[in-house]
C-alpha cells in the first residue's frame, strides 16, 4: 500500500507539473501573437501584381509628406512587396523606372497606412490600380467620384460635404489645405475644432490652425519695408516697386529656381 501511494503521489506531482508548463506555454504563445499583431499594426506592407510589367523594373515608394524615398524593390514574376513604417497615414506615390533607371511614364498614388495594403494593376493603365486595405485612399476614391457623379454647379458643395463629414482624418486635410483659399477661415477653424488629438496636432492639423488664425491681406493694408539685393549684388527696396505686380521668390542659394517653386 505505501509503494502504491507512492507511485500516486508521484503521478500527481508530474500532473500538476505538466499543467504549469502547458499554462506557461499557452501564456507565451498568447503574448507573442500579442506582440506580433503590435508590432504588424505599427508597420506597412504593399503586396502588388503589378501585370504585364517586366520582370527587373524598378519600383520606387515616395512619401510626399516627408519628401522622401521610403522603400524601393524590383518586380518580379509581375510581383513586388514593399514595407515600412509611416508615422500618419501619408500620400505617397508608386515610381517606376525601366533597365537604364529611366523612369516610366505609369505611376499610382495612394495613402500609405500602417497595415496590409494590396494592389492590383495593369501596365498600361496603373494609374487606375485597384487599392484594397487602405481606408483613407478608399475616401480619396469616392471624393474624387464626386467630381464625375454630379452637376458641376454642385461638386464644390459635395465635395465641402463630405470632406467636413470625414473630417478626423489625412486625407481629409489634404484635401482641404489644397483648397483652403475657396473656404472662409471660420470654416476652416471649425473644421480644426472635429478634428481628434492626433490629427489636430499632426503637422497637417497644426498648418490648418495657422492659416485659420492669420488676417488676411487686403488692398491698401501696410506692409513692412524689406531690402535685399539681387545676384548682381545692388540693393532693392521693396518700397521701390510700389503700385507694381511683384514676385518674391525666396530660394536656398544651392537650389535651382525650379526646385524652389516646387
Amino acid at each position: 500500500m505505501a509503494f502504491i501511494s507512492t507511485v500516486f503521489r508521484i503521478l500527481k506531482t508530474c500532473a500538476m507539473k505538466n499543467t504549469i508548463t502547458l499554462l506557461a506555454l499557452i501564456l507565451l504563445f498568447a503574448s507573442c501573437e500579442k506582440e506580433n499583431k503590435k508590432t504588424n499594426n505599427d508597420r506597412f506592407e504593399l503586396n502588388v501584381i503589378a501585370k504585364n510589367f517586366p520582370d527587373s523594373t524598378k519600383v520606387v515608394l515616395y512619401n510626399r509628406e516627408i519628401d522622401k524615398n521610403i522603400d524601393s524593390t524590383y518586380v518580379i514574376n509581375e510581383r513586388f512587396k514593399l514595407s515600412g513604417k509611416v508615422d500618419l497615414p501619408s500620400l505617397s506615390y508608386l515610381f517606376f523606372y525601366d533597365g537604364e533607371n529611366k523612369p516610366i511614364e505609369h505611376y499610382k498614388y495612394l495613402f500609405v497606412e500602417n497595415k496590409a495594403i494590396s494592389i492590383v494593376g495593369e501596365y498600361s493603365d496603373f494609374f487606375n490600380a485597384q487599392v484594397k486595405g487602405s481606408d483613407q485612399t478608399r475616401l480619396l476614391d469616392e471624393y474624387h467620384s464626386l467630381s464625375q457623379n454630379n452637376d458641376s454647379t454642385t461638386i464644390a458643395s459635395k465635395q465641402l460635404e463630405f470632406l467636413y463629414s470625414n473630417a478626423n482624418n489625412q486625407m481629409a486635410l489634404n484635401e482641404l489645405l489644397y483648397k483652403k483659399k475657396q473656404i472662409s477661415k471660420d470654416s476652416l477653424f471649425l473644421f480644426y475644432k472635429k478634428l481628434d488629438a492626433m490629427n489636430s496636432n499632426s503637422p497637417k492639423g497644426q498648418e490648418l490652425l495657422a492659416y485659420s488664425k492669420t488676417i488676411s491681406l487686403k488692398i491698401g493694408d501696410q506692409f513692412r519695408d524689406i531690402t535685399g539685393n539681387d545676384f548682381k549684388g545692388v540693393e532693392h527696396k521693396l518700397s521701390n516697386y510700389y503700385g507694381k505686380i511683384i514676385l518674391l521668390n525666396f530660394l536656398e542659394p544651392r537650389m535651382s529656381l525650379f526646385q524652389s517653386t516646387k
